[in-house]
C-alpha cells in the first residue's frame, strides 16, 4: 500500500469550525499549512485553492456552503496520486 506523500494536521483548528462556525480563522490556519506543502507537490491548482482560501480567510460573511465547495475541491486534489492526507478527524 502506498503512503500519503504528505501529512496535514489541521484537527484542531477543523473542529474549532463545527463549534465556532469560525470559517475565516480555520482558513488562515490552512493557508499557513498548505504553504508548507514541499515544492514538489505544488501545481496551479494548489495555488488557485490556496488564493481561494485566503480570500475567504478575509471574509467574515464567507457561507459555508462556498467553505465546504472549495474543501470538497483540496480532497480532490489532494488525493490524486496520494499528495496529501488532510487530518481533520
Amino acid at each position: 500500500m502506498n503512503k500519503w506523500q504528505y501529512t496535514l494536521d489541521v484537527k484542531e483548528a477543523y473542529n474549532r469550525v463545527g463549534e465556532d462556525q469560525d470559517i475565516p480563522s480555520f482558513c488562515k490556519i490552512l493557508v499557513k499549512e498548505l504553504n508548507l506543502i514541499p515544492d514538489h507537490l505544488k501545481d496551479k491548482k494548489l495555488g488557485d485553492l490556496i488564493d481561494y482560501f485566503t480570500s475567504m480567510a478575509e471574509d467574515e460573511d464567507v457561507s459555508i456552503e462556498e467553505f465546504d465547495h472549495v474543501l470538497d475541491d483540496l480532497y480532490n486534489w489532494a488525493d490524486t496520486d496520494k499528495r496529501l492526507w488532510i487530518g481533520t478527524f
